[in-house]
């Protein structure tokens, strides 16, 4: 999974120099320097209409607080870790005008938002809103939605995470969720060290106890790899990977995530790898990975996903793995794969697929490895694999399959490892497997074989391990094993062979291979 990323080594070609530093003896954290690069310079001075923005308190000390944002002429600062002034941009936003009208702004009624989103006042002069009011406090990243209308008549929509900073989060002494994770980030609640962090590894394994709220980390802007899995998160706030636009590996495995934002990958365009395994998800919206054009490995095992929109991968044309195992998955739309023709890996195992669309992997010539193990499949379209001229591991494990079309795998010369175990095969068809002539290892127990044909194994002359226990077998054709000169295993246990002595007595080489009866 994602956990092979920590290896530094995947980084390298794109990076020029490492450094790594200790807040204590167990608490290690790699920071890497990326390569310059210049970047135009904005001259734009008003927000967008989504941000986020930082609640700042006044250097005054007269406890007034304002809105800020962490850019500079619309570029993206650090001023979210350390409240540096010269990196901080007062909020306000751009409103239309219009003769002898006055705009208002109100909270979106239409979706429900926290409490500490009506304590935001606006006040609006010279075609900009600026926020006038914001609340005393907030217990954690808050996302807020509002409506700019004239009169009935909505002009726009703008909306915000309303945020502490790095250096508020790590301070606080109230016992937040949020204060300990900025801790957990730099014990010493060092910002300059902060800024330079470019991977960061939260993996609760690593941790002595588990984070629940990631709202520090949304001000992190140079993060490229972000390791989150095996915690107690159950939230991630719209807009908190916003200003991650450097991030290319995000791990959020095993926590406890229901729903995700349609807009929450929306400026991580060069993301090249997620995991979301081993959470609660149980719909994904359609759009939610149409922005991240450059990921090549996507993990979504054991959720709860029922069906998957068949646009969901529509622009991932360069995705190589995709794992979708241990959902509850029924029906797959034709074209879900269509796109991805750099496909190598695809599984989905243990859902409730039934029946699969004959066309469903036809785009995929690339496709090295396919696992459907582990549904309730019980037939299969004879041209269902017949593009897949690559594929070299198919497993068919633990299904309803009770009879193979004779042309299944004619197209399929360079599958090296096929597993056919555990379903209700009653007959193999004379050449199902003659154009496999590459295949290593075949896997055929707990089916319901009661005899083969003499030449069913005839161009498998590569074949190494030959797994048929737990079968009805009762006679062997006496040649059977014959064109198996590669044969190194052979298990027949679990039959009721009458004439397997006689198999073995009139075939030296059987007898010398590591046979199991």
């Amino acid at each position: 999974m994602l956990k092979k990323l920590l290896n530094i080594n995947l980084l390298i070609p794109f990076l020029y120099s490492i450094s790594v530093y200790a807040n204590n003896q167990n608490d290690f954290e790699m920071y890497i320097e990326p390569k310059p690069t210049k970047q135009p310079i904005s001259k734009k001075s008003f927000a967008d209409d989504n941000e986020i923005i930082y609640i700042i308190e006044n250097k005054n000390g007269n406890g007034n607080l304002s809105a800020k944002v962490a850019k500079i002429n619309g570029e993206i600062t650090t001023g979210g870790i350390d409240e540096e002034t010269s990196k901080l941009s007062d909020y306000k936003i751009q409103i239309p005008r219009i003769q002898n009208a006055f705009p208002t702004i109100v909270l979106d009624a239409t979706t429900t938002q926290d409490t500490k989103c009506n304590e935001v006042l606006f006040s609006i002069k010279q075609g900009y809103a600026f926020i006038s009011q914001l609340p005393n406090s907030i217990d954690a990243a808050t996302y807020c939605s509002f409506n700019v209308k004239m009169g009935d008549v909505l002009i726009k929509k703008v909306s915000f995470l309303m945020n502490y900073s790095y250096k508020k989060w790590c301070s606080l002494n109230t016992g937040l969720e949020a204060t300990k994770t900025a801790r957990k980030i730099d014990s010493d609640c060092n910002t300059s060290n902060v800024k330079l962090i470019r991977l960061l590894n939260l993996d609760g394994e690593n941790l002595d106890s588990k984070i629940k709220d990631i709202s520090p980390i949304t001000s992190l802007k140079s993060i490229q790899g972000l390791f989150l899995g095996d915690n107690l998160i159950n939230n991630i706030p719209v807009n908190a990977f916003l200003q991650l636009k450097q991030l290319e590996w995000l791990d959020l495995y095993s926590n406890n995530l229901e729903n995700l934002d349609n807009s929450i990958f929306s400026t991580n365009k060069i993301l090249r790898g997620i995991s979301l395994a081993d959470n609660k998800l149980n719909k994904l919206p359609t759009n939610i990975f149409s922005n991240l054009q450059e990921l090549q490995e996507l993990i979504l095992d054991r959720n709860e996903l029922e069906n998957l929109g068949e646009d969901i991968f529509k622009n991932n044309s360069k995705l190589k793995e995709l794992y979708i195992s241990g959902n509850k998955l029924y029906f797959l739309p034709k074209n879900t794969f269509k796109n991805l023709r750099d496909l190598e890996k695809l599984y989905l195992s243990q859902n409730k697929f039934t029946l699969l669309d004959a066309d469903i992997f036809s785009n995929n010539i690339n496709l090295k490895e396919l696992s459907l193990e582990g549904n309730q499949i019980s037939e299969l379209p004879k041209e269902i694999f017949s593009t897949l001229i690559n594929l070299n591991y198919l497993s068919l494990l633990s299904n309803k399959i009770e009879s193979l079309d004779n042309e299944l795998f004619i197209y399929n010369s360079n599958i090296k490892k096929l597993s056919l175990d555990m379903n209700k095969i009653k007959l193999l068809p004379k050449t199902i497997f003659s154009n496999l002539t590459n295949l290593e290892r075949l896997s055929m127990y707990d089916n319901k074989l009661e005899h083969l044909d003499p030449e069913v194994f005839q161009n498998n002359t590569k074949l190494k391990k030959l797994t048929l226990n737990e079968n009805k077998l009762q006679i062997l054709p006496q040649n059977v094993f014959k064109s198996l000169v590669n044969l190194e295993e052979l298990d027949l246990r679990s039959n009721f062979i009458s004439n397997l002595e006689e198999i073995f007595r009139n075939d030296e080489r059987l007898r010398n291979i590591t046979q199991v009866r």
